[in-house]
């Protein structure tokens, strides 16, 4: 009896829980994850480059300075006015100048007349001695009478010297510009006192042609041998493109110009080699400022001739330890994984392979973290650098500007 008591509940729990209990649904197999492809272009002309920074000088600029010492009386420019060579662009009192050329010139005067005097003595000094009365005068006489001629000849030159000097220095008591360009401030007032080859008054800068000085790095210049070989870069230097831009442009480098120095050796200090571009302010795009000294701009060098490469974009390529790899489809949908040797980076984010692609592989743009190797995906075909969805199944190249 008891034992019935006791099973019986039991029973019924067994009862409820069987009947309310729903059988197991079936396992379904997710859908395969969809993925941004992109065909690589291989049917467009690039070059090898390399970007440097770069700062402006003139290839010719001079400190103004004075020739001689004297109290600055008058400054007969504006800043930054266009001088040409000859005009004057300081005056220096002249007071003590002039009365310093009128002096030599009186000593010169004097010398003259001392000259005509020992010549006189001479020739007089020289009848006598050829005439009957020859004993009036001795060989002494005559040998003093030459040599005065001489000291007085040799004095007369040394004022004409001083009267010479004495004309330069009044002429240097105008300051003239003795280069064409852009003048700077005045760097003295007037009424202040100039010392000669030392007050500096002013700089002039001719920006008719500009130098750009660039650091090469050692591994840019191993690039460029590779790409041209081991001939010196000095003696291929005119096969150089070389391009600027400003600091503020970020991929515009519309000024053209050529290189014309390259260091001989690199510096054991930075380990870069120093080159020198020109860029002429005649070579100015149309519509664009001329280019200043102490502009800080961006340079690019293409090195090589033109070639095809396989581009992808940029942001499709991952890193595995130093690797560089990339995710493709294959034709089975399955994911599958390549390394690859990088080239250049290009203006619109597209990267050339040089090695690992053949350019007929649909390249997994983005998403590298959701995909794994080996795994079934649905690939959506899209532009390479805009990714929007293409109808077509292959990708033309676009034209560059």
């Amino acid at each position: 009896m008891f034992r019935t008591l006791i099973c019986a509940p039991l029973l019924a729990s067994g009862l409820f829980l069987l009947g309310c209990s729903s059988p197991t649904p079936p396992v379904v197999d997710a859908p395969p994850a969809t993925v941004s492809v992109c065909m690589p272009y291989t049917t467009r002309k690039e070059v090898n480059s390399e970007k440097f920074l770069a700062t402006l000088e003139a290839d010719r600029s001079i400190d103004v300075r004075c020739r001689v010492t004297g109290y600055l009386k008058e400054i007969r420019f504006t800043p930054g006015d266009e001088v040409s060579v000859g005009d004057v662009l300081f005056v220096i009192d002249k007071s003590p100048f002039i009365a310093a050329l009128e002096l030599a010139q009186a000593e010169v005067k004097v010398s003259e007349a001392d000259v005509s005097l020992a010549l006189k003595e001479r020739a007089r000094i020289e009848k006598l001695l050829n005439s009957k009365s020859s004993g009036a005068v001795s060989l002494e006489d005559r040998d003093k009478a030459v040599a005065q001629v001489d000291v007085s000849q040799a004095r007369e030159k040394a004022n004409r010297a001083k009267e010479k000097q004495a004309e330069i220095n009044l002429g240097y008591c105008e300051v003239k510009a003795e280069l064409g360009g852009k003048i700077s401030r005045n760097l003295s007032q007037v009424g202040n006192i100039v010392v000669a080859d030392n007050t500096l008054l002013a700089t002039i800068v001719d920006p008719t042609k500009l130098n750009a000085y660039f650091d090469v790095d050692q591994s840019s210049v191993q690039n460029y041998r590779r790409v041209v070989g081991d001939e010196d870069p000095k003696k291929k230097k005119d096969e150089l493109e070389i391009v600027l831009g400003l600091e503020k442009d970020e991929k515009e480098f519309p000024y053209k110009g050529k290189i014309d120095y390259a260091a001989n050796t690199l510096n054991p200090t930075t380990g870069a080699l120093t080159v020198r571009g020109v860029f002429l302010k005649a070579d100015t795009p149309k519509g664009l400022p001329a280019l200043e000294p102490g502009y800080l701009a961006r340079i690019r060098v293409n090195i090589g001739k033109s070639f095809t490469p396989v581009l992808i974009p940029d942001r499709a390529i991952g890193t595995d330890l130093g690797q560089k790899y990339v995710f493709i489809v294959n034709d089975q949908k399955k994911v599958e994984s390549r390394k690859v040797e990088l080239g250049n980076l290009f203006d619109d984010g597209l990267r050339a392979i040089t090695q690992g692609l053949t350019g007929e592989e649909r390249v997994i743009v983005n998403g590298l973290q959701r995909v794994r190797q080996g795994a079934t995906v649905e690939p959506e075909l899209v532009d390479p650098i805009t990714e929007l969805p293409l109808e077509k199944k292959e990708t033309t190249a676009p034209k560059k500007k």
